[in-house]
């Protein structure tokens, strides 16, 4: 966690302020990021007939 504060420019306790710890800044977005992911994915399976069709 010091090199995330360090490189944040914060003290400890300013980090802590924000965030429980260091996995919730790591994995803050994750599951946002998931569903865009899985979304993305859906619509490329939905397009693989147009994809096959070009071809």
């Amino acid at each position: 966690m010091a090199a995330i504060v360090e490189r944040a420019g914060l003290t400890a306790s300013a980090f802590l302020r924000y965030f429980a710890d260091k996995r919730e800044v790591l994995f803050k977005g994750a599951e946002h990021l998931q569903a865009t992911m899985l979304a993305a994915l859906n619509q490329a399976d939905r397009l693989e007939p147009c994809r096959r069709g070009i071809q």
